[in-house]
């Protein structure tokens, strides 16, 4: 799913996301790993690197209903200029498959109150 997270640098915000297949049925995430990642262009440094190997950066909430959440923190931006990028969101799933479930832009605003 191509979507596109908007916010302001150095807030705090928290994704979350329903993994479904193809006949829109939820995807089991049990003993599935996720990876957020945060890039200025495809092949650039990763900016922001998120993984639910660490339940505080990316907990499953809920994996037989395909349910997970992304927690951003003002630390994740502040030294980002504001401007376009592009992330990606990775599933690995206990058989080994690797889909990225959701994609898109990343578009960082200038925080006026700091």
């Amino acid at each position: 799913m191509n979507t596109t997270i908007d916010m302001f640098r150095g807030d705090s915000r928290t994704l979350e996301v329903r993994v479904k297949d193809d006949y829109n049925k939820p995807v089991d995430l049990t003993g599935a790993s996720v990876r957020f990642t945060v890039r200025k262009k495809v092949d650039g440094a990763k900016l922001i690197a998120k993984s639910s190997s660490n339940p505080a950066e990316i907990e499953i909430t809920d994996a037989a209903n395909g349910i997970f959440k992304i927690y951003l923190k003002p630390a994740d931006t502040k030294a980002m200029r504001p401007g376009g990028y592009l992330y990606d969101v990775e599933v690995t799933l206990s058989s080994g498959d690797v889909h990225t479930v959701v994609f898109g832009n990343f578009q960082l605003h200038g925080d006026i109150s700091t």
